[in-house]
């Protein structure tokens, strides 16, 4: 599908689930952590 997206002019779309689960617990609690260390 990639292949033919890139090689097919034009606007493609590719939908793909992402998990934000990682990110929220980094930025909302290690961040706020380790910015109160400093």
């Amino acid at each position: 599908m990639l292949e033919h997206c890139i090689k097919t002019p034009g606007v493609h779309v590719i939908d793909c689930p992402v998990d934000y689960s990682e990110n929220d617990r980094i930025l909302n609690s290690e961040l706020r952590e380790r910015a109160l260390a400093v």
